[in-house]
């Protein structure tokens, strides 16, 4: 049976609860389409975060994997297309939960300016939709810790 690794981050910053630790950890150990789902916690902090996630892709070896992060100022729920090879968290006035800092660094030195999800993020969105959920999708994860790992991980599977 396919295995989808589904990660949701921990609060951080103003956020007393993530949304996208709830949905993971309500979606843990279930099964949808004949898929099981197995839910990882992701501590919003640089570099951990990826480290993390490229270990489980290592040991779980899924067919999927889907991450979920947070934004509040979004209205709906998004889809990102693109992550992108560069950190600004300063702009939003927050520290990874370790306190570190990153402004203009990249997340892979080197590494290519970005990334495209590999998800079928337009079905995806259809999906919501015809369901009633709003949604759409994103061009930028924003320059935090969601764009961070989600160019981590894209960048670990292109090299595999």
């Amino acid at each position: 049976m396919p295995t989808v690794l589904l990660t949701g981050f921990e609060p951080f910053g103003n956020t007393p609860i993530n949304p996208a630790e709830s949905v993971m950890r309500l979606l843990d150990g279930t099964q949808i389409s004949n898929c099981d789902i197995q839910g990882l916690l992701v501590p919003n902090n640089f570099f951990e975060s990826i480290d993390l996630v490229t270990a489980a892709i290592k040991t779980i070896k899924p067919q999927l994997v889907v991450m979920l992060g947070e934004y509040s100022g979004r209205a709906t729920i998004t889809i990102e297309r693109i992550a992108q090879n560069y950190n600004d968290f300063t702009r939003y006035h927050l520290k990874d939960n370790r306190g570190v800092e990153i402004q203009g660094e990249a997340t892979v030195q080197n590494g290519p300016v970005a990334y495209r999800s590999t998800l079928p993020i337009r079905a995806m969105v259809m999906a919501m939709r015809n369901t009633g959920v709003p949604a759409d999708i994103s061009d930028t994860a924003g320059t935090f810790c969601c764009n961070h790992l989600m160019y981590g991980a894209l960048h670990y599977l292109h090299r595999q």
